[in-house]
C-alpha cells in the first residue's frame, strides 16, 4: 500500500476560515447547498449559523461532506493517486462512511443519505436518555474498569466507548453515572474531561438507534470494500449491514486497530509524514498515532491549505 488515509469521527466543527476556503470552489458550494436543503435550512449561511454543534443529526453530515471535499481535493492535487487499489482507508466511527466514499465502495449521495439517517437515529435515541461521554486521561486502564464496575454496582449505566490511545479512553453513560465516575476519578487524581456530544455513543444505551438504523443498511453494497480497514471492534462481523448497525453500540478500539492497520498497509516509518494522512476537522487521530507509533509522523489535513501539491510514497 502507498498511503493509509484516516478519517475523523464526529468531533469539532470545521473552523470558519476552513469553511470559507472550501466554499470558495464550486464543489464545496454545491455539496453544502444540497446538504442545507436536505437538513431543512434555507441556505448555507443559515445552516452554519445554527450553532448547535453538539447535535449529532447536524454535525455528522457536515463532517462527512467536509471530509469528502478535502479528500477529493487531495486526490485531484495528487494527480488522482488516491486510488482504491493503492491505498488503505480507515474511518474512526462516523469517519467509516468517508472511508467507504474514498474507496469508491458506494456513491456519495447514497452514503450522505445514510449518514443523515444515522445521525437522526442517534439523535432521537439520545434525546430519550439523559446521557453523555467523558474522556479519561490515564494509562491505567484497570482504574477505568474499576470505576465503571463500582458505578455499575451502584445502579448506574456506564461503559467504555472509545479506546483512543494508551493515555485516553472515553466512557459513555447516563449523566448521573458519569457524575459519579468523575467524583471517583477525582479521588484517584485522574483527569477526566466531558466530551461535547449529545449522547453515550458506542455503548448499549444506543441500542434503539442501532435498531432504527438497521433497515437503512440492508441495501448496502460492499463491493471493493477490501480497501476499507474496519475498526478492530467490528472486524469479526462478516456482514456489512450488521457492521454498520453494530458500530453504533460497540466501542471503537483504535489502540488495537493501529498496529494491524500499519501492518496491513505495509507503510514504513516516514519522517516526511506522507505515509499516514489524517483527513478531518481536527488532528485527534494524528495525536493518537504520534503517541502510539511516534516514528511515523502522520500528516494532518484539516483544511484546503494543509494539502500538499505533491505526496511522497512509502
Amino acid at each position: 500500500m502507498t498511503h493509509i488515509i484516516l478519517f475523523d469521527g464526529q468531533g469539532a466543527m470545521p473552523s470558519s476560515s476552513a469553511l470559507r476556503s472550501i466554499l470558495s470552489n464550486t464543489a464545496g458550494i454545491q455539496r453544502f447547498q444540497e446538504l442545507s436543503e436536505l437538513l431543512g435550512f434555507s441556505d448555507i449561511p443559515s445552516m452554519f449559523a445554527y450553532g448547535h454543534a453538539t447535535e449529532t443529526w447536524y454535525m455528522q453530515p457536515i463532517i462527512f461532506v467536509y471530509e469528502s471535499l478535502l479528500f477529493d481535493e487531495l486526490d485531484r492535487r495528487s494527480g488522482h493517486a488516491m486510488t482504491p487499489t493503492g491505498d488503505l482507508y480507515y474511518g474512526h466511527s462516523l469517519g467509516l462512511y468517508t472511508a467507504l466514499y474514498a474507496a469508491a465502495v458506494s456513491p456519495y449521495e447514497e452514503l450522505l443519505h445514510m449518514v443523515i439517517s444515522r445521525g437522526l437515529c442517534m439523535q432521537h435515541c439520545s434525546e430519550a436518555v439523559d446521557s453523555g461521554m467523558m474522556a479519561v486521561m490515564t494509562y491505567d486502564t484497570e482504574a477505568i474498569a474499576y470505576v465503571c464496575e463500582i458505578v455499575t454496582r451502584l445502579g448506574g449505566h456506564i461503559y467504555p466507548a472509545n479506546y483512543n490511545s494508551f493515555g485516553e479512553t472515553v466512557i459513555g453513560g447516563t449523566t448521573s453515572a458519569l457524575a459519579q465516575a468523575k467524583e471517583l476519578f477525582n479521588m484517584m487524581n485522574i483527569r477526566s474531561v466531558d466530551v461535547q456530544v449529545c449522547g453515550a455513543f458506542h455503548t448499549k444505551l444506543l441500542k434503539s438507534a442501532a435498531a432504527a438504523f438497521n433497515p437503512e443498511c440492508k441495501h448496502f453494497d460492499s463491493h471493493a470494500a477490501e480497501y476499507v480497514y474496519v475498526d478492530q471492534s467490528i472486524k469479526d462481523i462478516p456482514s456489512w449491514t450488521s457492521r454498520l448497525t453494530e458500530q453504533i453500540v460497540r466501542p471503537t478500539d483504535f489502540v488495537s486497530t493501529l498496529p494491524s492497520l500499519l501492518t496491513a498497509g505495509g507503510v514504513r516509518p516516514n519522517p516526511d509524514g506522507n505515509s499516514i494522512i489524517e483527513i478531518g476537522p481536527n488532528t485527534t487521530l494524528c495525536r493518537y498515532v504520534n503517541e502510539m507509533a511516534p516514528r511515523h509522523s502522520p500528516l494532518a489535513i484539516t483544511q484546503l491549505d494543509d494539502i500538499p501539491n505533491t505526496l511522497l510514497t512509502s
